[in-house]
């Protein structure tokens, strides 16, 4: 499932989140750029606001997570610039994979 699809600069990137078209990322107040998707039942929604850089260079933000009984997880990674601009973002789904720690 790819969650975005970026173009450099732009504050018109739109989503597909599970085939569905999302729209627009919003500018937040904070510089931040924010978008809202379907809540499900079980989210734990985390407020994040973007900390100034003070140098040129990229900030990777990633997340997984993962079920074992149902052997599905996903990925998510969001990539911005020093000024906070978003540069790229995917979100995959993973299924089938198993794992054991004994």
């Amino acid at each position: 499932m790819v969650l975005d699809h970026f173009r450099k600069n732009s504050s018109s990137v739109s989503e597909n989140f599970d085939g569905k078209e999302f729209g627009p990322f919003q500018d937040g107040e904070n510089g931040v750029r924010s978008k809202n998707f379907p809540s499900h039942a079980n989210d734990n929604t985390v407020e994040a606001e973007w900390i100034e850089q003070y140098e040129p260079n990229l900030k990777c933000n990633f997340d997984v997570a993962w079920d074992a009984q149902r052997g599905v997880g996903g990925v998510g990674v969001v990539i911005r610039n020093d000024q906070g601009d978003l540069l790229a973002a995917m979100a995959k789904k993973c299924e089938g994979l198993r794992l054991d720690l004994t």
